[in-house]
């Protein structure tokens, strides 16, 4: 088994954006799913606009029509 399945999980923490965002599961101001913090930072790198790496919080950046890749740890969005 590999020392990175067995490492502790880290969570990040909330970076805030200059344009909070709603959650389409829960309550206003409520946490994003996983599918929405994906879809919400995909979108960001794809438009130029500031975007975090779910994995590492790097910066995010347009490498394809539609794909973003982190430049620290190399975690790609499609």
């Amino acid at each position: 088994m590999s020392a990175l399945a067995t490492a502790p999980l880290q969570l990040l923490p909330h970076t805030p954006r200059a344009h909070p965002v709603e959650s389409r599961s829960g309550a206003p101001g409520g946490p994003l799913t996983l599918e929405e913090r994906l879809e919400l930072e995909l979108g960001a790198a794809l438009a130029d606009r500031p975007a975090a790496c779910p994995a590492c919080g790097g910066r995010m950046v347009r490498s394809g029509e539609a794909e973003a890749r982190c430049g620290d740890c190399g975690t790609t969005l499609s």
